[in-house]
């Protein structure tokens, strides 16, 4: 146990690591949001009535106006007028320009804020891969650099099939390795972490699937109990039959799920049909007479248990 302690200590120093920075990145999210809601409000705010112009348009109009008051025989009240227009349109371009800075500061802000949340981003995701891998070194007990890390491109439909507990088990008990979904749309994969040979040959295993399928059929209450069966042993053999994994969503989703390569999902789906049709619940209602209730029940319900267990029906 004591070899392997320097891995135990290992993921939990990097789990320590990976949560503080989690937590520095919900900071940074607040920190976006609020900015974001400021935002909002400042794009309320923006001087109502003032014709968006450069600054050396505005200063033009300026000068050609206070140059018409200079050249030009204007009316007392022409002249009023004259200034009033000036005053407006500095007090105009004032407030825009006012504006202008506290949006651009916000703007500046935000970037600084996106930017480091990006950075932040970036060594999560160095920090999750770290931390798995010593995690995959714990699980499977081995030295940390003993273990390398392999990413396999694979499709929707095979990552899923991946993803499942009878497949994980799977390559676990038979490869010794972990397995980890990159679900990045861009690029889906499994990460493969174990000795150099097993990952090697848990590759090779999963490219040699060929086409795999996924489908998902809806189910009754009724279908389910069938397909689990007592204790889970029928959809345990059912497995093991065919190959695939098969789940059961129940309520609210009601959904079987199997997933394998395509001729054994096919195979899977007509075998499990054909249960459904040979185990379907029928109700029968048989009158007996009360003076023969011992005789069913037996002594401490013996009787009718025996029956059930043997029938599987429920009386």
């Amino acid at each position: 146990a004591n070899e392997y302690a320097p891995v135990t200590t290992a993921t939990l120093t990097l789990k320590a690591e990976l949560e503080q920075t989690r937590k520095h990145a919900d900071g940074l999210r607040e920190q976006l949001a609020l900015l974001e809601t400021k935002k909002d409000r400042l794009m309320h705010k923006r001087p109502a009535g003032v014709v968006k112009r450069s600054t050396p348009e505005v200063e033009a109009s300026i000068r050609r106006k206070e140059e018409i008051m200079m050249e030009s025989s204007l009316t007392i009240k022409e002249e009023k007028e004259m200034v009033k227009e000036i005053k407006r349109m500095k007090d105009d371009q004032k407030k825009m320009s006012e504006w202008e800075n506290e949006l651009t500061e916000l703007n500046n802000k935000r970037a600084g804020v996106k930017e480091a949340l990006r950075q932040v981003f970036e060594e999560l995701e160095v920090q999750r891969s770290a931390h798995w891998h010593a995690d995959a070194a714990a699980q499977l007990q081995l030295p940390q650099d003993a273990v390398i890390d392999k990413r396999l491109p694979v499709d929707e439909a095979v990552q899923e099939l991946l993803s499942t507990q009878l497949w994980k088990k799977r390559l676990r008990s038979e490869h010794s390795v972990v397995t980890k979904m990159d679900r990045s749309a861009a690029a889906r994969a499994v990460r493969l972490a174990g000795l150099l040979e097993a990952v090697e040959a848990a590759a090779a295993a999963i490219e040699a699937l060929g086409p795999v399928s996924v489908r998902r059929i809806e189910v009754d209450i009724e279908q389910q109990q069938i397909l689990i069966g007592r204790g889970g042993s029928t959809i345990t053999s059912m497995q093991e039959e065919t190959g695939c994994s098969i789940e059961v969503r129940k309520p609210p989703n009601n959904l079987m799920i199997i997933a394998g390569p395509t001729p054994d999902v096919e195979h899977a789906v007509e075998r499990i049909t054909g249960l459904f049709e040979t185990q379907k619940r029928v109700e029968l209602t048989i009158k007996f007479d009360p003076e023969q209730k011992g005789v069913l029940f037996g002594k401490g319900g013996s009787t009718i248990q025996r029956i059930q267990q043997e029938s599987r029906a429920s009386l």
